[in-house]
């Protein structure tokens, strides 16, 4: 004798279809955060490789490692609500000895949470232009003259121009 699906049945269907979509989401949203922690699987920036380039007309000029952004003087300013610390754009772009001679400069992250770029003018990067520091080990662009939306997290280039 062949049994009809009753009613349970579609309903245990729905339950075990949600539970999969609940699994799914769940499995992406860790693999989301093993990327902004830096996972060793090299999907994400570890703390060890991560470092902020310097060039101007594609010739690398220094390379940083979090720790030497860290041994830069640090101001703390707020932007959009939050605290912020970390070196100004100005103190970086010194120590890699370009100082204050360039006519606008472009900052380019990973583009993993934003659109990653960002031109700046040499009027606009002043002493309120900071890379602060991420948790996960990396540095992000802020100021308190950007939106929160034109940030960049994950910086990797500073191109001087």
């Amino acid at each position: 004798m062949t049994e009809t699906p009753t009613r349970w049945s579609k309903r245990g269907r729905g339950f075990a279809a949600a539970a999969a979509l609940l699994l799914v989401v769940a499995a992406a949203w860790a693999a989301e955060r093993q990327i902004a922690a830096g996972d060793a699987s090299g999907d994400g920036p570890a703390p060890s490789v991560y470092r902020v380039a310097v060039t101007r007309d594609g010739e690398l000029l220094r390379t940083f490692a979090v720790a030497e952004l860290e041994a830069l003087p640090a101001v703390s300013l707020t932007a959009e609500g939050k605290s912020q610390q970390g070196p100004t754009l100005l103190s970086v772009l010194e120590a890699a000895g370009v100082g204050r001679d360039f006519s606008e400069i472009e900052i380019t992250g990973m583009g993993l949470r934003d659109g990653g770029r960002l031109l700046l003018t040499a009027a606009q990067v002043d002493e309120s232009v900071v890379l602060d520091f991420a948790e996960r080990g990396t540095v992000k662009l802020v100021s308190p003259e950007l939106s929160w939306r034109e940030r960049v997290r994950d910086v990797v280039e500073i191109a001087v121009r």
